[in-house]
């Protein structure tokens, strides 16, 4: 779930969570960009022992890339 009309149901998994994964699309920057709010959520509503992975998805459509390895 990444619209914001379900970033309050989102908000309840982090509470007990021991990872959380956060996917973003590399042939879409906007999905990338929004990661900052998202991960702002899971650092203050998870404990601070929890592992946050950053994914990025659509590895095949290299050529479409529009998010860079830096």
């Amino acid at each position: 779930a990444g619209q914001e009309r379900f970033r309050a149901v989102t908000r309840s998994y982090y509470r007990g969570a021991a990872g959380v994964l956060m996917v973003f699309d590399i042939t879409r920057r906007s999905t990338f960009n929004h990661l900052s709010s998202w991960l702002t959520d899971a650092r203050n509503l998870t404990n601070p022992n929890t592992v946050i992975f950053l994914i990025g998805n659509k590895a095949d459509l290299d050529a479409e890339r529009d998010v860079t390895f830096e």
